[in-house]
């Protein structure tokens, strides 16, 4: 059997009550001292010509005193501002000595007074009495301390006075007021149970709406609210965008920022989930205390935060400075207990309504402002304006464009000469990529490679030049070998090594006629699963080299832990290494490592004969530069077994 939970009576229940009491006083007491006042003058009136003077007036001009002292009271017209818990307390505690003093006098009046009238005066004394005490009672029934007291102080001493006159009509007044004074009092005991019960009704349901609200209220607070941080989270952002948007359709503009962390997922991976919730919470404080407290702050989830500054400086330098102190305020060492880390963020804002006027677009335009901001490099801000605008739309029409070229296999292919520096033979050709789109007309490299990597088209683009490559290569003769750039995501593909063993069966060309060229930057991700994807197209037969030697992160690391068949010295040394003694060291120390490793040396960017000459005066095995051959179409070479030599 199910009980149903008790009502909650809310605490100070009693002061409401005397609260509601002391309503219900200042609407009837007025009434009540005005009719004492007429009826006290209309006793005097009539037993004023009766009784001495000294019985009459004296106590009259009492009983007026406190009926106006208490009327003036009631009718202040300062009372309602003036009154507090306290004071009404105290009146309600007051009224029934009021109450009572005022009664007691008054029949110690009427009782001085009878002596001297007729009967019928008598008689009119003490309806007078009563008419006053059955009104003292019904305008004190939510009272019952008061009515008690009118009772003690009134009506008892009437009921005496009637008495002690004796005759009949006194008597038989004496009784019906004795009857009516004992209904009167079980209905004024009812009416206070009523009236108590009914403002205690009303307190519990004012109660259970504020308890309600306040439910509401908690439930709304932790729907808006990243537990983690204490911040907003997104869809207290998103309700702010929406709202603030329109307040401010025709008023001041806000600024919507966005901040991505860079490199917080190895902070989990080292040093666990729990760190890396400490690290959140040190952004989530120093991003509200760099921003100030008039800034709406925001943890979207993961690592993103988000903020909407009102009143924006209009200066694009200055709202740029502002983000800056962000990122810079989070650009500190990190105390954890497992070690002191160190992370980097970027930041995308967007104005409104400069760059937008829907709250959706204006997410969007600070995403796009925080992608191209990522892009940039780590600690960097970028406001979205119409030159971001521009790069944005020409970025789009790049992404569809490269879609359908790929879809069609337009994409084309130039190769450039490798030549062995001892013989002037060409041993390879590399094949790099060309896109001249029938819209955008020549695309470079530098501009569609990069954004093939960042949609995630790279390895499409890369499966159909690799595809064309070896049709191309297939045909060339034993000596010459086809040398194709790896991208990051193949280099780290598990099953890249089978498919593209499938492709060169494909074209029935052997895997020794093909290197595959890696940089130092694509094996950065994951040196581990790229290990292991070297070694399978090692162990297949192909070769592979090391590109752009030099300019990563740690070359010789690399040399330590995979195996290259060879290396290829980027162009950074070997441009004006004639003019240059350390580079010229640097390059015949390369060299010197290259031998004592048994990897074949490949020396990049060569464009004048100085340099050629002191490649092979320092025994460099090949080269390669626009002065060797540069990047053209699929050369026509002769069949297998020729001698293919450069005439450089």
């Amino acid at each position: 059997m199910e009980t149903s939970q008790p009502q909650r009576l809310p605490p100070n229940s009693e002061l409401s009550v005397q609260n509601a009491q002391y309503r219900m006083m200042a609407t009837y007491m007025p009434h009540m001292y005005v009719l004492n006042i007429v009826s006290a003058l209309l006793i005097a009136e009539v037993f004023g010509k009766v009784a001495p003077p000294t019985e009459v007036f004296p106590i009259l001009t009492l009983l007026l005193a406190i009926a106006a002292y208490r009327l003036s009271y009631w009718l202040n017209p300062r009372l309602a501002e003036t009154e507090t818990f306290r004071s009404i307390q105290r009146t309600v505690i007051q009224a029934p000595y009021y109450g009572f003093a005022y009664f007691a006098l008054l029949t110690y009046w009427i009782g001085n007074l009878l002596p001297y009238g007729t009967e019928s005066q008598q008689l009119l004394a003490c309806f007078y009495i009563a008419l006053a005490s059955f009104c003292a009672i019904s305008f004190n029934a939510n009272l019952p301390r008061c009515v008690y007291a009118v009772l003690l102080g009134g009506s008892v001493p009437l009921v005496i006075s009637l008495v002690h006159v004796g005759t009949e009509s006194a008597l038989i007044l004496a009784a019906l007021y004795i009857a009516n004074i004992a209904v009167q009092v079980i209905a004024v005991r009812k009416q206070n149970n009523d009236f108590v019960a009914a403002v205690r009704m009303h307190l519990i349901a004012e109660a259970s709406r504020q308890d309600a609200e306040m439910a509401r209220s908690d439930i709304s607070r932790v729907a808006n609210t990243d537990a983690l941080t204490g911040l907003a989270n997104r869809r207290a952002l998103l309700n702010a965008i929406s709202s603030r948007a329109a307040e401010d359709a025709q008023g001041a503009p806000f600024a919507l920022g966005l901040i991505d962390l860079d490199g917080f997922k190895p902070v989990n991976d080292l040093y666990g989930h729990t760190a890396g919730d400490e690290v959140l919470f040190t952004v989530a404080n120093r991003l509200k205390l760099s921003l100030g407290p008039d800034t709406i702050v925001a943890r979207l989830g993961g690592d993103e935060f988000g903020f909407i500054l009102v009143d924006p400086p209009k200066d694009a330098a200055l709202l740029q400075g502002i983000a800056q102190l962000a990122l810079d305020s989070i650009d500190k060492p990190i105390a954890l207990d497992e070690g002191t880390t160190h992370i980097t963020a970027c930041c995308g804002i967007a104005r409104y309504p400069d760059v937008a006027t829907a709250p959706n677009e204006l997410l969007q335009r600070a995403d796009e402002a925080l992608y191209a901001a990522k892009r940039s490099g780590r600690g960097s801000a970028l406001i979205y304006d119409q030159e971001l605008e521009s790069r944005q739309t020409r970025r789009l029409l790049l992404e569809t464009r490269m879609r359908a070229s790929i879809a069609d296999r337009s994409f084309d292919l130039a190769f450039q000469p490798i030549q062995d520096l001892s013989d002037n033979t060409i041993v390879s050709y590399e094949a790099l990529a060309r896109w001249n789109d029938p819209l955008l007309g020549p695309v470079s490299p530098g501009e569609f490679i990069p954004l093939a990597e960042q949609i995630g088209l790279i390895g499409p683009l890369s499966d159909v030049l690799f595809d064309r490559a070896l049709q191309e290569a297939a045909t060339w003769p034993r000596g010459v070998s086809l040398s194709f750039n790896l991208s990051p995501l193949q280099i780290h593909d598990p099953r890249f090594a089978l498919r593209a063993l499938a492709t060169l069966s494909k074209h029935k060309m052997p895997p020794d006629k093909l290197i595959f060229e890696v940089t130092e930057t694509a094996l950065l991700k994951d040196l581990d699963r790229a290990a292991t994807v070297i070694e399978q197209l090692r162990h297949a037969g192909i070769r592979i080299a090391l590109d752009d030697f030099g300019v990563g992160y740690a070359g010789f690391s690399y040399l330590e832990r995979l195996t290259f068949d060879k290396l290829k010295i980027d162009r950074s040394f070997v441009s004006g290494m004639t003019d240059d003694k350390r580079k010229r060291q640097i390059v015949k120390a390369i060299v010197e490592m290259c031998h004592s490793l048994d990897i074949k040396c490949i020396a990049e960017g060569i464009e004048n004969d100085t340099e050629l000459v002191h490649l092979r005066a320092i025994g460099c095995d090949a080269g390669q530069g626009y002065l060797l051959g540069r990047p053209g179409p699929p050369p026509l070479l002769q069949a297998d077994g020729a001698d293919v030599r450069a005439t450089a």
